[in-house]
């Protein structure tokens, strides 16, 4: 007798976990904060004129947090090895935030 065996394409489920909300409150926190110094001058064109370093610390600051949190999410809904692959790109981000944060 011959059996069919179908395999059931993988499928993600959504299982939110202590660390993901962590880092969505930690998100919610940053922006939040830096959105009343930063974000809104700057949409509302009332911001003072800063020096580019400035911006491009911001942006790679707030890239990271993004990060983070799509990190967190990735592992929820267990798709590992874009975690992982993106985990490299985060790991790169932090020294030249820091070299940035010399000049």
């Amino acid at each position: 007798m011959t059996e069919i065996i179908t395999e059931k394409p993988a499928t993600y489920s959504l299982r939110l976990s202590f660390y993901f909300w962590m880092t969505a409150i930690m998100a919610v926190l940053v922006f939040g904060g830096f959105s009343i110094t930063y974000w809104q001058p700057m949409a509302t064109s009332s911001l003072a004129p800063l020096p580019p370093i400035v911006h491009i610390h911001g942006f790679l600051f707030s890239a990271w947090m993004l990060l983070l949190v799509t990190q967190s999410l990735l592992v929820n809904v267990r798709n590992v090895p874009l975690h992982r692959s993106l985990g490299t790109f985060g790991i790169a981000m932090p020294p030249w935030c820091g070299f940035l944060r010399s000049c």
